[in-house]
């Protein structure tokens, strides 16, 4: 009965597992095969690698003010009570 039960807790996990697997090859396989898909990939890696890049140039005080605003704004009125 013990491992009935200890199957079943473990199966939601498991089944999720195995779909998430399964998502990921078929996006891997879409994207080797298919040549549109290819271009938009790069475009957004390299809209990303410019963000980041950005980002680097952006001066330490100014990530200080903004990271200051950003948990002011989370503990105003975005936290759970």
């Amino acid at each position: 009965m013990r491992l009935l039960v200890a199957g079943l807790r473990v199966l939601p996990g498991v089944l999720l597992l195995v779909v998430s697997v399964g998502v990921v090859l078929a996006f891997v396989q879409t994207v080797l095969t298919n040549e549109q898909v290819q271009g938009q990939l790069i475009g957004l890696l390299l809209l990303l690698g410019l963000c980041w890049w950005v980002y680097l140039q952006i001066p330490a005080p100014i990530k200080r003010i903004v990271k200051r605003v950003i948990k002011k704004g989370k503990s105003e009125g975005g936290g759970h009570q």
